[in-house]
């Protein structure tokens, strides 16, 4: 494993002082207190004012470095005269310190800085402390220049005088080895030779898909279709045959497995094939795990998708109808404003209303009456245009409704329960909706069609009508969170977010001192209306200042002022310039990437209909990448093209 984590350059750069020392640090690092001041002069010897100054500056350059510097000769001027200035010694005593003081000498104030500033040594002890930390983060996660970084922050928390970096780079490689020892000494009780084979076998082209097993499973489907449906059916099938949906994994920490199928997703079959067994296996656990956690989610999407996209079609086809009707409507209104015409002129009698309207034609009055057809129901025809797939439905609904296991946040839940009573008639193969079903969740506007199909003895339709309306029920309360999958992220039960009710009692002291809310929802509820009320009188002492910032006219309308110009204290402004000037600058491009790289967001961003990106994958992420700051920029189409 490569323990080389930074280029010469950086690591020059960790190991020596930074080019330009910032205003804010000057100020916030390079300070002496009037106690630190009383220290560095109590330093008496022949060379009192180069002892001085050097002590001085290798004070202050601990906590802003992490270290002292071995070559203080590269102490930044603006440093020197600083600290020069506040001892009362020219800034010129550095260089003599420099070219006068031993290196005992040297070793001996360096131990006496680190001793004044409350800092410690990287001894034996530190460095076993330092590799148990670190061998927890790199549990946690495997990428080598964030555990470096990580380090350097942990040894400046803990007030440690840092290491070479080459020596912090190789205790992160050995823990890394270390890691992955563990990872996969806490996997090895699942690791028995038959699954092992299994293992193997995913990396295996198989005759049957052309492709080996692992490839497979991570290729997503391409359209909300029921082939696509079947398709990731198989997969699922395919998963749960190698026990994917048990595996137990909970010793190895979340965002380590994440990365582990990360590797498994990029890594080729061969590339994999190459890997040592004990970094190899953990890989193809995690990546099982969670191909069967996206399966599930994409599993849901799709089945989603192709409801919605039914419930579209048969939308455009209900407006489609509805401009064919408002269109024959034409005749329908210009016959009605004719007909009222005569049945409100009072100079008519009733026999000479009626002899008036049978002048306007029998024929013409036969054609404004409305067919059967013609009579819309109160949803416009909605349903039936619907129950009209019902077929197209039926491809893929039962065998996703048998797939998965459904639960529900909140009980009772007559979705759940229709759901369930689904899932069984589908089993058993029955074609009859038996009475009591559940039907709260019927929409009212299609109740109709349900009762009107019972009371008519067609059972088959009430049964169609019954489970689509139990279909898109399932589908609303997926989206809102009332009903969630077993085995899905994406769909997964929304207390899992919360604090566990089993824990609540040990921690709620805890979370109520850092939320500072009160511990029940009366008291909290009393606060809020309390709030309330004293915003009321407020607001009516503003309203009653006819020339305040509120005010109502003698219309009852509300009106506003416009604000005036907040007055900014110059101390918040230089503060505000000092912060500003300690955070890095970095360009939007180079942080864009880094973070998908880290959180692998993209990935997230797919298509509305589920189609595949054309182009290939360096490219679709650079267009991604420019749409995002385009929109977050507010530049124009032109504008990204002319970039």
């Amino acid at each position: 494993m490569p323990s080389r984590i930074l280029s010469d350059r950086e690591v020059e750069q960790l190991a020596s002082w930074p080019e330009e020392v910032a205003r804010s640090d000057l100020a916030a690092f390079f300070t002496l207190s009037l106690e630190d001041l009383r220290w560095v002069r109590s330093f008496r010897s022949p060379r009192a004012a180069p002892d001085r100054l050097g002590l001085a500056v290798q004070l202050c350059a601990l906590p802003f470095l992490g270290f002292i510097p071995a070559e203080l000769r590269a102490t930044p001027a603006e440093v020197v005269e600083r600290l020069a200035k506040r001892i009362g010694v020219a800034p010129g005593e550095l260089a003599r310190y420099v070219e006068l003081v031993s290196e005992r000498s040297r070793r001996e104030h360096a131990q006496a800085v680190i001793a004044r500033a409350g800092w410690r040594t990287c001894g034996p002890g530190e460095w076993r402390a330092l590799g148990d930390w670190l061998l927890m983060r790199a549990l946690e996660h495997d990428t080598q220049a964030v555990l470096f970084r990580q380090t350097l922050d942990h040894l400046q928390a803990e007030k440690i005088a840092r290491p070479g970096p080459d020596r912090l780079m190789r205790a992160v490689a050995t823990a890394r080895a270390a890691a992955t020892k563990e990872i996969h000494r806490r996997l090895e009780p699942l690791l028995i030779p038959e699954l092992c084979t299994r293992l193997d076998a995913l990396m295996i082209t198989d005759p049957d898909l052309g492709v080996a097993p692992l490839v497979w499973l991570g290729d997503g489907a391409t359209g909300a279709s029921p082939e696509s449906v079947k398709a990731e059916l198989v997969k699922l099938t395919y998963l749960r045959g190698l026990g994917a949906d048990r595996l137990d994994l909970s010793a190895i920490p979340p965002e380590r497995l994440r990365q582990l199928a990360m590797i498994a997703r990029r890594s080729t079959p061969r590339a994999l094939r190459q890997m040592a067994p004990e970094r190899r296996y953990p890989i193809l656990l995690a990546a099982l795990a969670a191909s069967h956690t996206e399966i599930v989610d994409e599993l849901v999407r799709l089945f989603d998708q192709a409801l919605a996209g039914t419930d579209s079609r048969a939308r455009d086809r209900l407006a489609a109808r509805q401009a064919e009707l408002v269109a024959a409507d034409v005749g329908r209104l210009m016959l009605l404003d004719e007909m009222l015409d005569v049945v409100l002129d009072t100079a008519r009698d009733d026999t000479a209303v009626g002899a008036a309207l049978r002048d306007l034609g029998q024929e013409r009055l036969a054609k404004a009456v409305r067919g059967e057809h013609e009579r819309l129901p109160r949803d416009g025809g909605h349903l039936a245009l619907v129950e009209a797939s019902y077929s197209h439905v039926r491809a893929f609904a039962p065998q996703v409704l048998a797939a998965l296991s459904f639960a529900a946040s909140v009980t009772p839940s007559d979705v759940l329960d229709g759901v369930q009573m689904l899932q069984a008639m589908n089993a058993d193969g029955r074609r009859h909706v038996p009475d009591g079903a559940p039907t709260s969740f019927v929409p009212a506007r299609w109740r109709p069609y349900l009762e009107r199909a019972r009371a008519t003895g067609e059972e088959n339709l009430h049964k169609h009508y019954w489970e689509l309306c139990v279909l898109f029920a399932l589908q609303g309360a997926l989206r809102s969170g009332e009903i969630w999958v077993q085995g899905s992220r994406r769909y997964a039960n929304p207390a899992s977010y919360l604090i566990p009710v089993e824990d609540w009692p040990a921690r709620r002291t805890e979370a109520l001192e850092l939320t500072g809310m009160p511990g029940t929802f009366a008291e909290r509820l009393q606060a809020i209306d309390a709030d309330i009320a004293r915003y009321l009188d407020d607001l009516e002492v503003l309203l009653a200042d006819k020339n305040g910032p509120v005010r109502l006219d003698e219309h009852g309308e509300l009106h506003l002022s416009p604000l005036a110009a907040e007055v900014v204290d110059p101390a918040v402004l230089a503060e505000r310039d000092a912060v500003v000037a300690r955070l890095p600058g970095l360009p939007l491009t180079e942080l864009l990437i880094e973070t998908d790289l880290e959180a692998h967001w993209s990935k997230h961003l797919t298509h509305a209909g589920g189609a595949k990106p054309r182009v290939p994958e360096l490219e679709h992420h650079r267009n991604l990448y420019a749409a995002i700051l385009a929109q977050a920029c507010n530049y124009g189409t032109s504008r990204i093209e002319a970039g």
